[in-house]
């Protein structure tokens, strides 16, 4: 592999004798991996399992399958699988995933939240945040609210109220070498100083949001110690965060830190089944609790008017939820925290992408389930007819190609499924169907598809 100038001398200096294996495994091929999703009903079952994971398993799967993009599995490499292992939220807690995008954090995250609690996951990129909520809704979790706003804005409004920020923090990326060939073209000294500042900016704002005795999980993709161990000196120095040790066992082969004396891990790809990756998990000093409040609703007294019972009836127990007409033109069934969260949200003028469940809309006479809906742990499967699919009708129904509908199929909303497993909603109109999957989510380039590997029901 050709290197950035400067790059291999700055690894001699830190590695001493392990550069050689260090670099060398810049040609290796990378290590792919992926995680189940334990809040689906009916799940899948693999071989080849990440040891000492809950829900990992070495290997590949397409993004164009059907197992992927209806959140079955979720395709993220071994290393980053540790950051939310390491964090493990229990349920009931609040939670901030600060830099979310694309998702692999956040829905790990609400895996171990199991629908109880809260999560919030934030993207600052609006073109990313988009993507952020195609990941989440197709995880089907209950309890999050996806929102594009910079760390200062969200700093400003939540001061000490999340018990546990997650901080995968946009860095120089030199982890992602041998996957990314943009990443060694942008690599430099001077970009490596810029993504220091700029994290420590975030780190800063992510601290004013912690609860007194929260919880900070601080990880990057990247190896030099500019962007790790000096960050997770800035945080005790400044702000007298306290390190956390982790029981690392010693198959993992996980390196300790190259610099100080806090504890903090490295993955090196010379010595560990994936890529480039450096964590560390730091505490809030306990002090007097000051909890953020929320603000009280002006409109909830009226806010369930005009809610058509029909679109109630789409989820499991409704009346375990408020419900509420959001900017989307969607009705979200909300739980009392995530209906907290967006009155605050909204109140103090944050951008919020999506909350909750996504049920539907009405339209003149009818009533569309949203395609979020299908994919959601709530759906009621009895409210709708189900029209089964082979492999390739739901590749084509999922590259949002015409769609043939059986004969004795009633007429109306169908919800497509494969191997009894929901895809989406067309609409049968008799003599053919409108295929109804978003258009943002099609499979493109459908004669690339790959199956799920060796998966067994």
């Amino acid at each position: 592999m050709q290197f950035p100038d400067g790059f291999v001398k700055k690894y001699e200096t830190i590695l001493g004798d392990e550069a050689r294996a260090f670099l060398a495994s810049f040609d290796d091929e990378a290590v792919s991996a992926f995680r189940i999703n334990p809040l689906k009903e009916k799940q899948l079952s693999f071989s080849d399992a990440i040891p000492n994971t809950p829900w990992g398993y070495y290997g590949k799967v397409s993004g164009k399958s059907p197992e992927h993009v209806t959140g079955l599995v979720y395709s993220q490499e071994p290393a980053a699988q540790m950051v939310a292992q390491v964090a493990q939220p229990k349920p009931g807690m609040k939670v901030l995933d600060l830099a979310a995008a694309p998702g692999g954090k956040s829905t790990q995250l609400a895996s171990y939240l199991a629908g109880d609690g809260l999560l919030v996951s934030n993207e600052i990129s609006s073109k990313r945040s988009k993507i952020l909520v195609e990941n989440m809704e197709r995880f089907g979790a209950t309890n999050v609210v996806v929102t594009n706003e910079s760390a200062d804005h969200l700093a400003k409004v939540f001061k000490g109220y999340f018990d546990l920020i997650v901080l995968d923090a946009p860095c120089s990326g030199e982890g992602m070498f041998r996957k990314d060939e943009a990443a060694r073209s942008e690599w430099s000294l001077q970009n490596v100083e810029l993504c220091a500042r700029r994290q420590q900016r975030i780190l800063s704002a992510a601290w004013e949001m912690l609860q007194p005795g929260g919880l900070l999980a601080y990880s990057t993709c990247t190896f030099n110690t500019i962007e790790n161990e000096d960050n997770l000196a800035f945080l005790i120095d400044t702000f007298g965060a306290e390190p956390v040790a982790l029981d690392v066992l010693t198959e993992w082969q996980i390196a300790p830190q190259l610099k100080g004396e806090a504890p903090a891990y490295r993955f090196f790809p010379h010595k560990v089944a994936g890529e480039g990756f450096f964590f560390c998990l730091v505490r809030k000093p306990e002090r007097e609790s000051v909890r953020h409040k929320q603000p009280k609703s002006k409109e909830k007294k009226n806010a369930e008017k005009h809610i058509p019972h029909g679109i109630k009836c789409f989820v499991h127990t409704p009346e375990k939820y408020e419900w509420r007409w959001m900017g989307d033109e969607y009705v979200h069934a909300l739980t009392p925290n995530v209906l907290e969260m967006v009155e605050c949200l909204k109140a103090n003028g944050i951008r919020l992408h999506t909350a909750g469940i996504t049920v539907g809309m009405q339209k003149g006479k009818d009533l569309v389930p949203a395609p979020a809906l299908a994919l959601s742990t709530e759906m009621d499967d009895h409210s709708f007819f189900d029209m089964e699919f082979s492999r390739d009708e739901a590749l084509s129904y999922l590259a949002r190609q015409s769609v043939t509908t059986m004969p004795d199929l009633p007429l109306g909303f169908v919800l497509a499924t494969f191997r009894r497993r929901p895809l989406g909603f067309l609409k049968n109109l008799g003599t053919r169907a409108n295929n109804l999957y978003p258009q943002d989510w099609r499979i493109r380039n459908l004669e690339t598809s790959e199956d799920c590997m060796a998966a067994k029901d």
